[in-house]
């Protein structure tokens, strides 16, 4: 699967629709919906890392899923830690208890803002 942004795509619509079939440059010789979706930007994942692969560098709070061991059993579970850097550079993860291991995190997303709510029941006019 592929993530796209779906504000280009109407956008490359409306220009799609607004165009008469007779133009040379009709949409720059793309013709068709499946084209304008192959020819989409690919939005990037918030993909987790295994902090196998890697850590954090900045110290911020972070998403992370983490293991614990509890009585020969292990839980896997999300919750959210701080990553702290020392004064040698040397980072861990703060928060917690000895029996957890974090095992892959991301970046938390954007909070929420009321001012970026889109309504889903509109209509796309014609």
């Amino acid at each position: 699967m592929r993530l796209i942004d779906a504000d280009w795509v109407l956008a490359a619509l409306g220009v799609f629709n607004d165009r008469k079939h007779g133009d040379a440059h009709f949409f720059n010789g793309i013709a068709s919906a499946e084209e304008i979706v192959e020819h989409a930007p690919t939005i990037a994942t918030r993909d987790w890392t295994p902090c196998a692969e890697g850590v954090p560098t900045f110290e911020d709070e972070y998403a992370v899923t983490i293991r614990v061991d509890v009585v020969n059993t292990n839980i896997d579970r999300r919750t959210t830690r701080k990553w702290v850097n020392d004064c040698h550079g040397n980072g861990h993860w703060f928060g917690g208890s000895i029996f957890e291991t974090v095992l892959a995190w991301q970046p938390l997303p954007e909070p929420y803002n009321p001012d970026h709510i889109r309504d889903t029941t509109k209509k796309v006019e014609d």
